[in-house]
């Protein structure tokens, strides 16, 4: 691959796998799952068969997985054009070290945006918008909680508990110092 196709494949790489983290924070609200194409969609497998399924057998042969495949891949251009519009403020076709911090920048912001409405939603119990300390409190050891179970998944996949220590290796035991005769 050449270098000049690098900043382009990285684009489409990152438009694949962070979707989230790159829509910017506007006006115009989220797509919902109502909205999007099914190939946007994972698990929509009824809506992929109902539009790629051509001979009725509930599966995708050859032709057909082509045929959907073909179609991701002119949709996941369409969103790297469409994305690459969006940030390359210079019209180069390519995003210079700013327009790469503002699109994280973004991202990021999105990101913090989405947290703070999910927490407002299971936490504001009074629905005023904000958190009282009662609700700031209950989140605060839902939060201390969720960290308990992830240290003790964190435990059990190194083998902690088995008779090894916390590096998954084998526990043993202090050797006893003797005194020189």
């Amino acid at each position: 691959m050449s270098i000049r196709k690098l900043p382009i494949a990285a684009l489409f790489v990152s438009l694949l796998l962070g979707p989230t983290l790159v829509q910017a924070q506007g006006d115009e609200p989220r797509k919902g799952k109502e909205d999007s194409p099914p190939a946007k969609r994972s698990g929509n497998r009824d809506e992929i068969l109902k539009k790629y399924d051509k001979d009725g057998d509930g599966k995708l042969n050859a032709e057909e997985k082509n045929a959907y495949q073909t179609d991701r891949k002119e949709q996941a251009k369409a969103r790297q054009a469409e994305e690459l519009k969006k940030w390359d403020k210079n019209g180069d076709g390519k995003l210079d070290a700013d327009e790469k911090k503002a699109r994280l920048e973004a991202g990021r912001e999105r990101v913090k945006k989405n947290r703070e409405e999910a927490l407002l939603k299971r936490f504001d119990k009074n629905g005023d918008g904000k958190l009282d300390d009662e609700e700031k409190k209950a989140a605060e050891e839902a939060a201390k909680e969720r960290a308990k179970k992830a240290e003790k998944r964190k435990g059990k996949a190194k083998g902690e508990g088995k008779g090894k220590d916390k590096g998954g290796e084998p526990k043993q035991e202090p050797e006893e110092k003797t005194k020189p005769i």
